[in-house]
């Protein structure tokens, strides 16, 4: 029995949601609402911080990725100390709601690093002028190389944002 139960625990710890997430429905209303008062305000929330960040991706499976010892299935959003899972399929699904996160994050972030998947593909213009209207560079890559880069950003210190595509892609 005891054995069956450690089993079960650390399954869970490797599949449980990410640390930045709240795990019960009153934690998520309550952080829900704080986001919907930052974008009802106008106001943006420091999320970048000046300091390196602690979020670090060390390992990627064909359909997710693994952060700070947990496992995200999908698309990653990664922040230097906070990480979501991001609605994003591929490039067509990036549009001006999926990069809201850029209207209400301070300091505006210098780099958003797109991982594209298992190969790097052509941004179409429309997404390029999404992040040209914000003030941010766009780097995208294919997804191994955008990891790297991201996680040595982010060590620096530097405003980075990432965006990931799964491998899969």
């Amino acid at each position: 029995m005891r054995a069956v139960a450690a089993a079960t625990i650390r399954t869970r710890r490797w599949m449980a949601a990410p640390r930045s997430l709240f795990c019960t429905q009153e934690g998520a209303d309550k952080q829900k609402g704080v986001l919907d008062k930052v974008f009802a305000e106008g106001k943006r929330a420091d999320v970048l911080g000046a300091t390196a960040g602690n979020v670090v991706v060390d390992g990627y499976t064909e359909f997710g990725f693994k952060v700070n010892d947990n496992l995200v299935l999908g698309s990653l959003l990664l922040m230097p100390r906070n990480y979501f899972s991001w609605n994003v399929d591929s490039l067509a699904d990036l549009t001006k709601d999926s990069l809201a996160v850029l209207d209400v994050v301070t300091p505006v972030p210098e780099i958003f690093v797109l991982g594209c998947g298992s190969t790097t593909f052509p941004v179409p213009e429309r997404v390029s002028a999404l992040f040209r209207e914000r003030g941010v560079l766009l780097d995208a890559t294919d997804t191994v190389s955008a990891i790297q880069l991201f996680n040595v950003l982010n060590q620096e210190g530097r405003a980075v944002i990432g965006g990931m595509l799964p491998m899969a892609v």
